[in-house]
């Protein structure tokens, strides 16, 4: 109830404020940190801070871009790009229940459940003792890390792919969020909760590990800030209404793509697999590639064709069956479109639709598995889970880039019902420079309809898809899918919300391609041929 009149309130106060003439920006105590991406040297090796702290350092490479609608922001790509304080955090803002605002002008073209606008302190605990505050969809630490249990979410979360002014206030006890001036979440903590780490670098798009020092992989910001400002006091309700308003022409917003409509492919897959097979058991059976020539073959226990899908029966890695397709098929190639057609049949422990990639160790070379068993760890893959766990009411897309180690790894997850026996349209796409920012964006389809998307810095080169596999994990902890396959297919570029649409529409036995110009019959042709004779006479 109390947030429900907070909303209101702030409704009320928001469109007085709107009215109201231009005004300088409000602070709360000594403002350490007040960064903008109109200053010239926003995206430079060294930003400029108006605050008191000194001016920010580049890490990585920040780049400075006008956001289509016009507004600037500096873009950090979410692979180690950051800023950093050219000193440790200031004592007011580290120690024991410190108190501090933080306001940020952020735009985040795909929302993961944690994605860091700024932090100081450190990972790694006790509780309490790491600040972070966030642009992520998760409900407990989506918008600030404390470590431990004293994190909170956004409530209502903002928007992807529009400017938003979010807000963080710590007064001693609560923390408080907001969004475009009105408060979105608050948790009120007690006195002793907050004990943040002291002597870190306040860290831009970026958090540190235990030792102070080392980025965090995994967490980076993928996003575009505007401005950042934080203050060692605590600003009220009225003055995060006041600057909202002040600023909120500064961003005006890109606009949203609409809904997508059915339409053709404007080219078909490079490989297909209609699994048409004559019914009967399938244990090393080819799977024919009926346009890139790519067979694969079946392999593993409890397999069957049923003359137009191939069922697998699940089970553990070690013996279960699956479809084994050849090496190399997506590591050469800069886009890629998953496209398969399935029923799932039963709940299995991390079951997987496909996982090409490759292994820590295996019956052969290079982390290739020849068979059912071997292998241990997944390095290298890009995978669709149909479960997260045997929980088949979400779904999980990774990359990883572990051979060598140190490329790290992106998260997708999804929450879309299940119940069984689900029959199902699964799309996964890898756009390279097909985000806002020219990022590398990956999206989730399930039945002609866009269900998740959200950022890379692991290129399909960086693969070794030695073990490109239906119905079975690179790690071998993981079990095998329980259901069929009806049709699988890959593109050699990202299709459009629209052709995904048209394909699911168009099911799986036509590859909905726009049709060739007709030929002319022989009657026409002559008709033609008679015309131009009249002609020339």
């Amino acid at each position: 109830m109390r947030i429900r009149n907070k909303l209101c309130m702030g409704a009320v106060l928001l469109a007085a404020l709107a009215n109201s003439p231009a005004r300088a920006i409000e602070t709360a105590g000594t403002l350490f940190v007040d960064l903008n991406a109109s200053d010239v040297t926003a995206g430079s090796p060294t930003w400029a801070n108006a605050g008191t702290l000194g001016d920010f350092i580049e890490v990585g490479d920040p780049q400075l871009m006008t956001i289509a609608g016009g507004a600037q922001g500096v873009v950090f790509s979410g692979g180690g790009d950051v800023y950093q304080s050219p000193v440790g955090a200031p004592a007011e803002l580290t120690g024991l229940d410190p108190t501090r605002s933080i306001e940020a002008w952020v735009l985040n073209p795909t929302i993961a459940g944690e994605e860091t606008i700024v932090s100081w302190g450190h990972r790694g605990g006790p509780d309490g003792s790491n600040v972070s505050f966030n642009f992520g969809s998760n409900a407990d630490y989506g918008a600030v890390g404390h470590w431990g249990g004293a994190d909170i979410g956004w409530g209502t979360n903002p928007s992807a792919a529009q400017w938003h002014h979010l807000v963080y206030t710590y007064d001693g006890t609560t923390s408080r969020v907001y969004s475009d001036g009105v408060m979105t979440n608050s948790e009120d903590l007690g006195a002793g909760v907050i004990n943040t780490h002291p002597d870190t670098k306040i860290t831009v798009a970026g958090q540190l590990d235990s030792d102070g020092v080392t980025l965090t992989a995994g967490l980076f910001g993928s996003m575009a800030i505007g401005a950042l400002r934080i203050h060692d006091g605590v600003l009220t309700d009225a003055q995060i209404a006041a600057n909202y308003a002040a600023e909120v022409g500064n961003y005006p917003q890109p606009a949203l793509p609409g809904p997508a409509v059915a339409a053709p492919l404007s080219a078909g897959p490079i490989h297909r697999y209609s699994f048409n097979n004559a019914a009967g058991d399938a244990t090393g059976g080819v799977l024919i590639d009926s346009v890139g020539g790519a067979d694969g073959v079946v392999l593993g226990e409890g397999t069957s064709f049923t003359g137009t899908s191939l069922k697998l029966s699940g089970g553990p890695s070690a013996t279960a069956g699956y479809a084994d397709l050849p090496n190399g098929l997506i590591s050469s190639l800069n886009e890629v479109t998953f496209e398969a057609w399935v029923t799932l049949d039963g709940a299995q422990n991390w079951g997987r639709i496909f996982d090409f990639g490759s292994s820590d160790i295996g019956g052969g070379v290079g982390g290739e598995v020849t068979g059912p068993g071997g292998g241990g760890e997944g390095k290298d893959y890009f995978e669709l889970s149909a479960g997260i766990g045997t929980d088949y009411n979400a779904q999980r897309i990774e990359l990883r880039n572990e051979d060598p180690a140190g490329g790290g790894t992106s998260t997708l997850d999804s929450t879309v019902s299940t119940t069984f026996p689900q029959a199902a349209h699964m799309a996964v796409v890898f756009d390279e420079a097909g985000g806002l920012f020219g990022e590398t964006v990956v999206r989730f389809y399930r039945d002609g309809q866009l269900v998740n998307e959200g950022t890379t810095h692991i290129k399909l080169s960086d693969i070794n898809d030695v073990n490109n596999w239906l119905g079975r994990s690179n790690w071998a902890g993981d079990s095998n899918l329980d259901g069929s396959f009806d049709e699988f297919r890959l593109y050699d570029r990202a299709l459009s919300s629209d052709e995904i649409l048209g394909n699911y529409e168009a099911g799986a036995d036509t590859v909905n391609v726009v049709p060739e110009p007709a030929s002319l019959g022989a009657a026409a042709a002559l008709a033609l041929a008679l015309i131009g004779r009249r002609r020339r006479r």
